[in-house]
Order: C-alpha cells, then structure tokens, then sequence
C-alpha cells in the first residue's frame, strides 16, 4: 500500500498519450522486521527485495515501469553526510525540446534543489583535501528506452560561482544521458537511476563549480526529442561528522 501516489496526464508532441503514476512507502518497518540482525545487533539492510502484484492494462500506449529501494547506510568510519531528498515532485518532460521545470517554479526555466548547505572541504592534517567528491547527485528517472537521436542533460549551475557544467557517468555519457541505462547499475536495462560525481576540482573557467555556503543548486534537465518522468533527486554532500555513533547524516526532504 503506498503512503503517497501521484497521477499525471502525459502529452507527447501535443497528442494525448494517457497517464504516469508514481508512488512512494517508507518501507523502515518492514526492513526492520523481516532483515536478521547482524552480530553488532544492526539490521543492515543486505537481502533480496521484491516488488509484487503489479499490473496494468495498456491498450496501445507504450508502457514501462521500475522501481527503486533507498537505504542509508552509516557507519563509525565515514564522513558525516548532508542527504537531501525531493520526492514529492513527480514531473513529465513531453518531449518537445527545452528544460524541465521540476519544481514548477516560474522565476527558473529549470529547478533548484534548496535545504542543504555545501560545507567546508575535510581537509587532511596538512591541509589537503581528503575527500575529492564534493557531493554526489542521483535522479529516478522512468525512462525506458534509448532514444535515436535525442540529445539529453542534466545540467547543475553553482549559486555563488555562477558556473555551470553537465554531468555525466560511464553507463550515460554526454550528450545523452537520458538513455535507459542506469550508473552504478540496475537489474535490467530501461530505467534510469543515475548518480553523479561533482568534485571540489570541477571548474569552469578556473573558477569552481560549488563553493563552500552555497545553498541552491540550480539543476536543468534538458531534452531534445525524448519524453520521460522525474520521480525523484537525491543530494549527498560530504561534511564533517554532526553526531556521534554510527549516526553521521542530516537528511532533509521536500
């Protein structure tokens, strides 16, 4: 049973293509109640999950469907993380050129991520960085296919350098990123759950792309020809451990 659904009507090249459906559960509980305990008495959350009884009729609209599992994981030995979430912005890119705008803001052609802060750089005892990766960005998108000739990007603009740069992985390179396929990987080909390096080095015209007290991140998803649905972001950025245990993140979420 979902704890939130969202419903969308979907519009391809102006024709009328029926509807997307996305849904979301906090799923603690049963991770809690069904995954054994380990021998430091932590359920780590190790085990096959499977997702069940779906079904749908599609006439003869194309369809496709995946689904995802977030689990945090923390232990003594990490860095402390800010983990900013948005889930509650389930868009559809129709396919027709242009940006998309997630967060239905006016002011921005794209979205912006807020509530989070880029922290200072862990530095080592000499003063050199420790950690290269500054953050870490990863989007669910129900994709499905890769499409011929589409030029897709996920483009992040820093809020006090100003610059910008397109992201990119192994599994989707530029300049289609949107392409079926997801990095680190997934069970199958088809949807995307891609994750994004953005390290502190990133520069664009030798100025970096995140600075240290930066509170926004402008993100622009382009599309060319191809249509898909946002379901969520997920924003990691290392900082300095903010509690003790093995309780070292502050997740927020919209």
């Amino acid at each position: 049973t979902a704890g939130r659904s969202y419903a969308m009507f979907n519009s391809m090249w102006g024709a009328p293509e029926g509807y997307s459906y996305a849904c979301m559960r906090d799923v603690s509980a049963l991770v809690r109640a069904y995954v054994p305990e380990n021998t430091a008495g932590h359920r780590p959350g190790n085990a096959l999950y499977t997702v069940d009884g779906i079904t749908a009729s599609t006439g003869s609209n194309f369809s496709f469907a995946g689904w995802s599992l977030i689990i945090i994981y923390a232990a003594p030995e990490t860095a402390g993380h800010y983990i900013y979430l948005r889930d509650n912005t389930f868009a559809f890119h129709p396919g027709t050129g242009g940006t998309l705008d997630f967060d239905e803001d006016p002011s921005y052609p794209g979205g912006v991520i807020t509530n989070f802060v880029i922290p200072e750089p862990i530095r080592d005892k000499n003063g050199n960085i420790k950690y290269p990766v500054a953050a870490k960005l990863t989007c669910f998108i129900v994709e499905g296919d890769d499409f011929t000739n589409d030029t897709s990007s996920v483009r992040i603009t820093g809020e006090q350098s100003g610059k910008s740069m397109n992201l990119w992985n192994p599994a989707s390179p530029s300049p289609d990123v949107v392409n079926g396929r997801s990095y680190p990987g997934t069970f199958a080909e088809g949807v995307d759950i891609d994750t994004f390096e953005i390290k502190w080095s990133d520069k664009v015209d030798g100025v970096p792309v995140l600075t240290p007290g930066d509170r926004r991140l402008f993100v622009d998803m382009y599309s060319y020809n191809d249509a898909w649905n946002l379901v969520y972001f997920i924003i990691s950025i290392q900082s300095e451990t903010v509690t003790g245990g093995t309780t070292h993140y502050v997740i927020t979420s919209e």
